[in-house]
């Protein structure tokens, strides 16, 4: 899973495969990739220091690194050209192109849940307004 964030906390959820997918038809159409910023300190987890050091400008590993806002505006470019030319997109990623003219945005895997998954609940929680347990 892949998620993007714009600067305005928006975000655009593709699976790996769409994702890439995405790049592909992009460079197709004319998008020339710039290259990412390697991710900040906070958020580059998992990256050892020496990939840290070397950073390759991917766009497929989401790590937290940073699409600048020309590069960005020119994927979404690229993308309604696709679509010009009778390229059919997902249905979900209609407003993509919008969405990479907002400046830029990051590259990110979503933030694992697993940690809350064995923590208990609290009882106010399990229950709706509409739910009763029987007695």
């Amino acid at each position: 899973m892949v998620v993007l964030y714009n600067r305005y906390g928006e975000s655009f959820h593709f699976s790996a495969i769409s994702w890439r997918s995405i790049l592909t038809i992009a460079k197709t159409y004319g998008w020339k990739p710039a290259g990412t910023v390697a991710p900040p300190a906070k958020l580059d987890f998992g990256v050892s220091p020496a990939a840290k050091n070397a950073w390759d400008g991917n766009y497929s590993n989401p790590q937290g690194q940073t699409v600048l806002p020309k590069d960005a505006a020119a994927l979404g470019a690229a993308i309604e050209h696709a679509r010009a030319a009778g390229i059919k997109l997902k249905s979900a990623w209609r407003n993509f192109p919008e969405f990479c003219r907002n400046r830029g945005f990051i590259i990110q895997a979503p933030f694992a849940a697993a940690s809350f998954i064995d923590r208990p609940v609290h009882a106010a929680h399990t229950e709706s307004s509409h739910y009763q347990r029987a007695s």
